[in-house]
């Protein structure tokens, strides 16, 4: 998949700052995978008690990632339990599809089925922008760094894009596979939740991860402190030699008769 091509869709969908977006998401994602992971594996834990919760903390991630840009806000469904960012309208929304490698996406449900609460998440938010103080310019620094002739293909497939008008509402869907050892896959695409549960993707690209740092590396638990325990420490070195004859073990006495 073209590069360029991801960034045309990032600016057709999310705004001029699309494509910025589009780059600092893997960061984010990794960055909040490796923190949990480290919070899990230096707890000593079996059970994923803290990885477990980087589905709560992936939404504020991206909402720390994004601020202080312009035409971004965070915004909460009715009943929802985070934040999610919405760019231009459009929610961001991270999706943990798979703990593995090997499954793949157009195989997930996001829902079973859907729900009123998942559709609400791909609903587009009107958020009041009168107010909007965050800076610009971040969009067009990526697509400058670009050569002129890709800065060329961007516009024509900018032209060509057409930004399906769906009734159920289009998000931008961060997904991901991963487990406390490694983030194995990570997705941006632009879709939107069918009546069966399943997601119709418009556009998906998948991001190249750095794989000999967290595909394949470890996360090292700091070392804890155990303090002392009654067997540590070195066993005491005892001299050792032979009895002599009068420190052979002592012999029963024998016991007193009583006369009748």
């Amino acid at each position: 998949m073209s590069e360029v091509v991801g960034m045309a869709w990032a600016r057709a969908v999310l705004g001029v700052e699309g494509p910025y977006f589009r780059s600092v998401i893997p960061a984010v994602l990794a960055k909040a995978h490796d923190e949990h992971a480290a919070t899990q594996l230096s707890s000593g834990l079996t059970q994923s008690v803290h990885y477990g919760a980087m589905w709560l903390g992936v939404p504020n991630a991206l909402v720390a990632g994004f601020s202080g840009v312009a035409g971004v806000r965070p915004h909460r469904i009715v009943g929802g339990q985070y934040d999610l960012p919405v760019v231009e309208g459009v929610p961001v929304i991270p999706w943990r599809y798979a703990r593995n490698s090997r499954t793949r996406i157009d195989w997930v449900r996001f829902g079973r089925p859907r729900s009123r609460y998942a559709g609400a998440l791909f609903e587009h938010v009107d958020v009041p922008l009168e107010l909007d103080f965050g800076e610009r310019g971040f969009g067009d620094e990526v697509v400058g760094r670009l050569p002129s002739a890709a800065r060329r293909e961007l516009a024509s497939h900018e032209a060509a894009i057409t930004v399906p008008n769906a009734d159920g509402g289009i998000a931008a869907v961060v997904a991901y596979a991963s487990i406390p050892e490694a983030l194995l896959r990570c997705h941006l695409g632009y879709a939107e939740l069918k009546p069966d549960g399943f997601l119709r993707w418009h556009f998906r690209e998948e991001f190249r991860l750095d794989h000999a740092r967290l595909d394949h590396a470890r996360l090292a638990a700091p070392a804890r402190d155990r303090g002392m325990a009654f067997d540590t420490g070195e066993p005491e070195d005892l001299p050792l030699r032979h009895r002599t004859r009068r420190e052979s073990a002592p012999v029963a006495r024998p016991t007193a008769r009583r006369d009748r």
